[in-house]
């Protein structure tokens, strides 16, 4: 019974205590939310029902080289890219077909990983992304811990990135997308309105233990009408390739026991050795020994990706390499191997890279090739 009379001194003591400030928890935004928010701050939807065309202008660095730079886009997600320069390339995208004009002048259609990654990546720059009818799923990353962290994938594809945006700004401030050989990461800053759309007038690319790049627009003009649609592919062959008169329409191959077909061109005129002969690859590979020894300038870098490694390499430009009766103006790769003798160039380079020159080949790397000639299609006029 004696503890009984505990509780009325305890009662009597709690409402003297000082009062205590609970700090509220903001409530999370939803997804939907959160979206909502992203389109009105960047003012993407009223761009999509009622835009029109757009052209930025501006310069970039890529591949080590700064150019100038264009972009022109519609509210449907067309676009085409184009950077100027020693390195220039150009990709475009016309509601069916995205394609590419690589630095070698040479247009073709691009597919699979390629395709999907222009398409996206273009599409949060320009903020096609958000649009209703645009092939985009979008959800919370699984790392996301303060309903700030995207992941923004193209239907039916595996091609994803991660898109964090500014909690107070509701703009995205970073885009990155991870490779089985690395991450490469856009950054966002200096959103600008654009004509009732805002956009970063500064983009900047960081790729794992590669070079960065960046893009920084300065003009913004509405594009004159075409008589053709300035999104599709460009026609005609390549400016800086031309079918030599007089010599014979026969190219020397080689085939080895692996089924590679390696064939003897020349560059800047001096026989440099067989080289693969590879219709998918992105480039020419050639040793850095080679390249110093005919004396190309370098220009530029490009990360250079092998099966057994992965660099920031030069290019090293050549006026003009001929295979046959086909001469044209080209930009090698330059090969991070330095070997020490010929044997070893053409086995390592080799192992290296898919289309690659080294110094003539030795019978320890060459077994039994069948040589033969095949003849080169010029084209019909």
């Amino acid at each position: 019974m004696r503890s009984l009379g505990i509780l009325p001194v305890l009662l009597t003591l709690c409402p003297g205590a000082p009062a205590q400030d609970v700090p509220a928890v903001a409530a999370r935004r939803t997804l939907d939310e959160t979206l909502a928010r992203v389109r009105t701050a960047t003012g993407s939807a009223d761009f999509a029902r009622k835009g029109h065309p757009l052209t930025l202008g501006g310069r970039s660095l890529a591949m080590g080289v700064e150019s100038e730079a264009y972009l022109t886009f519609s509210p449907g997600g067309n676009f085409v890219h184009r950077v100027t320069g020693p390195l220039g390339s150009t990709v475009g995208y016309d509601g069916e077909t995205a394609w590419k004009k690589g630095f070698d002048g040479t247009v073709r259609p691009i597919a699979l990983e390629e395709h999907d990654e222009e398409l996206l990546t273009h599409w949060i720059w320009t903020g096609h992304w958000l649009a209703p009818r645009a092939p985009i799923e979008i959800a919370w990353a699984d790392e996301d811990v303060d309903g700030t962290l995207l992941r923004v994938t193209l239907r039916g594809t595996p091609m994803e990135v991660r898109l964090r945006i500014d909690a107070e700004t509701g703009l995205p401030l970073e885009m990155v997308r991870e490779t089985d050989a690395g991450h490469t990461t856009w950054g966002f800053a200096d959103w600008r309105d654009a004509g009732g759309l805002r956009l970063p007038y500064e983009l900047s690319t960081a790729e794992e233990g590669g070079p960065e790049g960046w893009t920084r627009w300065t003009e913004l003009s509405t594009p004159p009408t075409f008589v053709r649609s300035p999104y599709t592919p460009p026609r005609g062959p390549p400016g800086d390739s031309t079918f030599v008169a007089g010599i014979p329409d026969e190219l020397e191959t080689q085939k080895l026991l692996t089924e590679h077909v390696l064939v003897h061109p020349t560059i800047e005129g001096e026989d440099v050795g067989w080289f693969f002969l590879d219709t998918g690859a992105g480039g020419m590979c050639i040793d850095t020994s080679v390249a110093d020894e005919l004396g190309l300038a370098r220009i530029g870098e490009v990360q250079a990706v092998g099966w057994a490694a992965r660099r920031p390499r030069p290019f090293a430009r050549a006026g003009c390499s001929s295979s046959g009766p086909c001469a044209s103006r080209t930009r090698c790769t330059s090969s991070w191997i330095s070997p020490s003798s010929p044997a070893s160039s053409t086995r390592r380079s080799w192992a290296s890279s898919a289309t690659t020159s080294s110094r003539a080949p030795s019978s320890s790397s060459i077994r039994r090739p069948a040589r033969r000639a095949s003849t080169i299609r010029r084209p019909t006029r």
